[in-house]
């Protein structure tokens, strides 16, 4: 237990009315790991980064999936340990983003 830690609360996906899971932009996703990365620098503490959302996807169309691997890497290469859900559903976690993240 770290009880001097401080937790950071960033919510970047919606749950909208109606609909069974959270969703929300890929352009939303990427403001908030800039804005963790800015802030884990302004702290000059240790930060750990907790994707705690998944979703599936059967393939890397287009390079898609390359936009937040960068965004992750630079994360991981700041010094911040990323942390990734495998999924919730039962099925291997290299169907899932972020758990299938080669960063």
């Amino acid at each position: 237990v770290a009880k001097s830690a401080t937790v950071v609360p960033v919510q970047v996906l919606e749950n909208l009315p109606g609909a069974a899971r959270a969703t929300g932009p890929m352009s939303l996703l990427l403001l908030a790991l800039d804005w963790v990365l800015a802030d884990c620098l302004a702290s000059g503490q240790r930060c750990v980064l907790n994707l705690s959302f998944g979703g599936r996807f059967s393939g890397d169309l287009l390079g898609w999936f390359s936009i937040p691997e960068s965004a992750l890497s630079a994360l991981e290469g700041a010094g911040v340990l990323v942390v990734a859900a495998a999924g919730n559903d039962g099925g291997a976690a290299c169907t899932f983003y972020p758990a299938a993240s080669r960063a």
